[in-house]
């Protein structure tokens, strides 16, 4: 991928690409320089709370979320 102009477009569903942390991971995965699964550091956290209302629970019987820190999203980020 030397000198090469990648164009990336993707989904409103992938948050992971807004990132220049995510994309630096898709194009690791891309250009096979690391492959496979990314492991990540899971912490539980209660102090954390989703409240679901019970007449949602028929649309969306399920909900995931999560907390993302120490992750600065502003245009003057770099890769």
């Amino acid at each position: 991928m030397k000198n090469e102009i990648i164009k990336i477009e993707y989904q409103h569903n992938r948050p992971d690409y807004s990132s220049p942390q995510g994309i630096a991971l898709f194009l690791k995965g891309y250009s096979t320089m690391e492959m496979g699964l990314v492991q990540f550091k899971i912490k539980k956290n209660p102090d954390l709370v989703r409240v679901v209302e019970e007449k949602v629970k028929i649309i969306r019987p399920y909900i995931v979320l999560c907390a993302i820190k120490d992750i600065d999203m502003d245009d003057k980020q770099s890769i």
